[in-house]
């Protein structure tokens, strides 16, 4: 999931992330990672990817229509500019291997 946050909204943003999150446990969900890419010239807003998982679809759906997430979504449309959701699976490990 990437998020485009109005810089000058960030901290009610990671406010309303903590909530979110909260929720989300409530449905098997996580945020596992989160990376940040802050402003520049060519992009005024504050970027953040974050990787979130689910048992499954309709863990992830029943978070969606969640009532107390819908609840936020005022604070949501503040602070949030644009949101782009990818769904993926599972990938090789790159990992190199620690025996050899």
């Amino acid at each position: 999931m990437t998020l485009e946050v109005r810089p000058d909204a960030l901290a009610e943003f990671r406010a309303y992330e903590m909530r979110a999150a909260t929720i989300m446990a409530k449905h098997g969900g996580r945020i596992v990672q989160t990376l940040v890419f802050d402003p520049s010239d060519s992009e005024p807003l504050v970027t953040e990817v974050h990787l979130v998982t689910f048992p499954n679809a309709d863990a992830f759906a029943s978070y969606r229509n969640d009532a107390e997430l819908r609840a936020l979504q005022p604070v949501r449309e503040r602070v949030i500019a644009r949101t782009s959701i990818r769904v993926g699976r599972t990938g090789p490990s790159y990992e190199p291997d620690a025996t050899g």
